[in-house]
């Protein structure tokens, strides 16, 4: 996933600032009105940072162009970048940023579609598979509530447990067990309570529900009340097992298969056979109770390259479901009206206002049909080219 970290500490943004002044490293600065700049850090001080080997790369521009103007700096930063928002302050000099903000280094260059004069009437259609049990499709929800029926029945007709619960999350469940499978996407396992803390290196067990309390900031009394809370149930209920595992859909847990016996002491093999069950469940949830959300209106691109673009979604249904990891199924629409398909992921949120909107990082699928891809990248490389000759300039 593409992250990124905001820096606001001026300590951390100055031993920054340091780095790239001991390792000139090229500052490639981009201003409010279309002009490029190349550029070292020769020092900075608590306003302002100093510049040297200034060169304009944009080409009929000049420097004196520059000064006053907002802008984008950007650099190369070990495995990442950094970049911050500043102002020219005279042809050698920045305004010292009040924060930074630290990505992933990308293997494609982006190009700016959003406020760029060369680029008109672009935009993207996007879609995605959901599963909902809170639907209100009395259908879908029959098809969803049948399919769990039938795994609960085979759970319990095959594997012989004593208790067996298929369910999906519906936003209700508050059980710190079915928190952390959701978080870890691992199985929950204990094969004897009679010792609920035994380590096992295949599933979670409750030295994880304990590391997870203490994490959440639960004081050591309210942990050990817990843990005594269920060690007698399982005394009181007669449990010796217990297994929760996860349904996935597109990488992430929905549901869960929670199992318990009596008489009969988990293995690891009869964990394998529910995850087992758990593939069959995600499949057939996927291919009956699955349905299709599709963007109503244009949606507006912020930047795109071969790899992958940045996109604000505008639709309130869509914005409910996004969420990092998710499949987005895409259609990139050109000025000339004709467009490319592909699949892709989110794998950066950058904001959302209220539940109507989302400005989200998506990465395009590998395996992007190769006229698509080539598509992209000539048209890519010719807004760069045209960039680099000045035709994106805006008038002063």
């Amino acid at each position: 996933m593409v992250t990124e970290e905001i820096i606001e500490d001026y300590d951390r943004i100055s031993k920054i600032l340091i780095y790239l002044k001991d390792n000139r490293s090229t500052l490639t600065i981009k201003t409010e009105n279309g002009i490029t700049v190349s550029s070292q850090i020769k020092d900075f001080s608590p306003g302002v940072i100093i510049l040297k080997d200034v060169s304009v790369v944009t080409a009929n521009s000049s420097i004196d162009e520059c000064v006053g103007q907002n802008c984008l700096s950007e650099s190369p930063y070990g495995a990442n970048v950094v970049k911050f928002d500043t102002i020219f302050v005279d042809k050698s000099t920045l305004k010292l940023p009040t924060r930074l903000i630290i990505h992933p280094k990308r293997k494609y260059v982006r190009v700016s579609i959003k406020g760029n004069p060369l680029v008109s009437n672009m935009y993207s259609i996007i879609s995605m598979k959901v599963i909902d049990p809170t639907i209100k499709d009395s259908n879908l929800y029959q098809k969803i509530d049948a399919v769990l029926k039938t795994i609960e029945s085979n759970v319990r007709r095959s594997e012989n447990y004593d208790f067996a619960k298929v369910f999906l999350f519906d936003g209700s469940e508050k059980g710190v067990v079915y928190q952390i499978v959701k978080l870890m996407k691992k199985p929950f396992a204990v094969l004897d309570t009679r010792n609920i803390k035994l380590k096992e290196d295949f599933v979670l067990t409750y030295e994880d529900y304990i590391k997870f309390l203490s994490q959440s900031g639960k004081s050591y009394s309210d942990i050990i009340k817990s843990i005594e809370e269920i060690k007698q149930f399982y005394i009181s209920n007669k449990i010796l097992s217990e297994a929760v595992v996860p349904i996935f859909f597109d990488d992430d847990v929905i549901g869960v298969i929670r199992v318990m016996s009596k008489s009969q002491r988990l293995s690891p093999g009869m964990i394998k056979r529910l995850l087992s069950l758990s593939q069959g469940a995600s499949l057939k949830l996927e291919t009956e109770g699955s349905f299709e959300i599709i963007t109503k209106e244009p949606q507006e691109i912020i930047d795109i390259s071969v790899g992958g673009m940045r996109v604000i979604v505008k639709d309130p249904l869509f914005v409910k479901y996004v969420r990092l990891g998710r499949r987005v199924f895409c259609q990139v629409y050109f000025p000339d009206n004709t467009f490319i398909k592909t699949l892709s992921s989110v794998v950066n949120i950058y904001g959302q206002i209220e539940n109507t909107l989302t400005d989200i990082g998506l990465k395009f699928s590998a395996s992007m049909d190769w006229k698509d891809k080539s598509k992209l990248e000539n048209f890519v490389n010719s807004i760069i080219d045209l960039e680099k000759k000045g035709a994106h300039r805006i008038p002063k």
